[in-house]
């Protein structure tokens, strides 16, 4: 299985308001977005997706503060999170690290 490692600052994304931000700014989106990956060959490392969900909410409550509830952004954000967001199951991938990979799929 070959690998694609792609390093990243986790500061990066403070300011992020979607996963597109992500993967536009390390350069997967247009990959994303032909098929040529899917999010599950994405792998990054649980801790960091968990603070990218993190900044994500926390840029869209200030933007969208006087429109929408917390409880609002927060499932708008869990439900996009939800389709989108890397694969977290390798315990192994480090933080300031995406591996881009095709797993076997049974």
């Amino acid at each position: 299985m070959d690998k694609e490692i792609i390093k990243y600052n986790i500061k990066d994304f403070k300011k992020m308001k979607t996963l597109d931000d992500f993967y536009k700014q390390l350069g997967l989106y247009d990959k994303l977005m032909s098929s040529e990956i899917t999010v599950f060959d994405v792998h990054m490392n649980r801790e960091e997706c968990e603070m990218l969900d993190e900044f994500m909410k926390n840029t869209m409550r200030k933007k969208f503060k006087k429109q929408y509830t917390e409880k609002y952004i927060d499932i708008s954000v869990g439900m996009h999170w939800l389709n989108y967001s890397p694969n977290t199951n390798n315990p192994d991938v480090p933080k300031g690290e995406l591996w881009i990979y095709k797993e076997e799929r049974k």
